[in-house]
């Protein structure tokens, strides 16, 4: 029995043009093959050479798990989205290790903002120059009509 692990988006396509892809040009025509597509399947084959009554345990299968390629557990894609959880699951389902197979919590780290130059300008502007204007305007219009009620 083969099952789909992992799809691409409905968005997605397979390119059946090879020379355009060489060339970073895709794009979606009649010949392709339209999303989604299945880049992970498992496979799990029970042995039909199980007549041994020494062996107690469940029945032996066979168990296969295939993807598109190994990018994602590569070392510059191990870390983004959850790539090692599922490298880890699958391993540890391949060993039959079922109560170790779940999805770890996310970590709470820090993720820099990024900025462009002119974000930044902006910012700065807006934080350094505007904010504390206001305040001086604002603080020079409330004491004046405070100056004109008392006179």
């Amino acid at each position: 029995m083969v099952e789909g692990l992992a799809f691409t988006s409905p968005d997605s396509w397979g390119e059946t043009d090879r020379e355009l892809l060489k060339k970073n040009q895709s794009k979606l025509d009649e010949k392709d093959t339209k999303g989604p597509l299945s880049i992970g399947a498992v496979s799990t084959i029970p042995s039909k050479n199980n007549e041994s009554k020494k062996d107690e345990k469940k029945d032996k299968t066979a168990q296969v798990v295939v993807f598109g390629n190994s990018n994602f557990i590569s070392n510059g894609n191990i870390g983004i989205s959850g790539n090692m959880d599922l490298a880890l699951n699958i391993l540890n389902w391949l060993a039959e290790e079922e109560d170790l197979i779940a999805i770890k919590p996310k970590d709470k780290k820090s993720a820099p903002l990024i900025l462009d130059q002119l974000q930044g300008k902006l910012i700065l502007f807006a934080c350094v120059i505007c904010l504390p204007l206001f305040v001086i305007i604002l603080g020079s219009f409330v004491i004046i009509r405070r100056r004109i009620k008392s006179a």
